[in-house]
């Protein structure tokens, strides 16, 4: 199978004849990552704690605890945010710890009116190794500036005491137009130069630059099609089940390389990271992290609900038939491909 994919001047352009070298597909297995294995960990993991409020932190959510301590307008900043009861029960209980310190008890007194550890009130108070998942999320959205109207907050991944306050790009809410396919897009950094699959089609960041709304249509085109997607509800383990990850096999073939290849180029495009994994069996297995912003895309440009799957369940696209030729070409590509 071929790549063509249509520029915005007109020309066409085979990934495979950009000069790939073949040194870059004779490597391709040496520049697999293995999986991760019992003997490859380390055995004397550290474990990161949650650190204790800074000053700032600390006014936040004095403010919030004194005042409307029991919204959950703040959620209304992220795109589909996902808690459960026990969620909910550690916010109201941070909450009432917060207020009951702020009318001046001692902590000895808030274990015995709120029936709870002392040592725990303390930690909810100062934050040390203890941020509540709804506390945290809180904090984010007040770091975050607000989004713009009918967008919403997708973070790079939960908060946790590695990272506190992780990098969000706006989505969003439902796309109506191509000038919002580009404002989101134009939000990502350039792919840097040494990036694999920019060494394999030897191009340059400035021209995934120019091309990155194409490449977005290709990738939706090869989600919709061949790319295996491991859904949320798939993770039964997860109290938080929001992220998707991508699982796609491929016969070893050196067209499969290079469309696995063109199908990393794309993802990078939008900061998703993707990998060969090596596996005993004969074919080419490329895989994702799990990641919100891959959710957003089948839920809100795919269109696929909860429960749908691409291979039984038709996609609901509208939004694509007024953008332009190029967009359209380069995402049926990807569906053909």
């Amino acid at each position: 199978m071929s790549i063509v994919l249509i520029l915005p001047t007109g020309l066409v352009l085979v990934p495979r004849t950009f000069g790939y070298c073949t040194t870059c597909i004779g490597s391709f297995e040496g520049m697999t990552a293995t999986a991760d294995t019992p003997e490859n960990q380390s055995t004397e993991r550290s474990r990161v704690r949650w650190p204790p409020n800074d000053e700032l932190e600390h006014s936040i959510l004095e403010s919030k605890f004194f005042g409307d301590r029991d919204g959950l307008d703040f959620l209304e900043t992220f795109w589909n945010p996902i808690y459960d009861e026990t969620d909910l029960l550690q916010y109201r209980r941070t909450a009432d710890v917060w207020r009951t310190r702020m009318s001046g008890r001692t902590f000895k007194d808030i274990s015995k009116v709120l029936h709870i550890d002392e040592r725990k009130a303390c930690a909810l108070v100062s934050g040390r190794n203890l941020h509540p998942y709804l506390v945290q999320m809180y904090l984010n959205s007040q770091i975050l500036s607000k989004p713009r109207i009918g967008w919403k907050w997708v973070l790079e991944c939960t908060p946790k005491p590695a990272n506190m306050f992780p990098n969000g790009v706006e989505v969003p809410e439902r796309i109506q137009s191509y000038q919002d396919v580009l404002e989101f897009l134009g939000q990502f950094p350039p792919v840097p130069a040494d990036h694999p699959a920019i060494k394999f089609f030897a191009i340059t960041s400035e021209w995934i630059e120019q091309n990155k709304a194409e490449l977005f249509g290709f990738l939706l085109g090869f989600l919709l099609g061949d790319a295996g997607k491991n859904y949320p509800e798939y993770e039964r383990r997860l109290r938080r089940p929001f992220k998707t990850s991508l699982s796609t096999n491929m016969a070893v073939r050196e067209s499969n390389i290079r469309i696995l290849r063109f199908f990393q180029l794309c993802l990078s495009a939008i900061g998703i990271s993707s990998r060969q994994l090596e596996i005993q069996q004969p074919v080419i297995r490329w895989v994702s992290p799990a990641s919100s912003l891959l959710t957003w895309i089948i839920r809100e440009c795919i269109g696929l609900g909860i429960g749908q799957r691409t291979s039984r369940n038709p996609a609901s696209m509208d939004w694509i038939f007024n953008f332009p030729c190029n967009f359209i070409a380069a995402f049926f590509q990807g569906l053909g491909e």
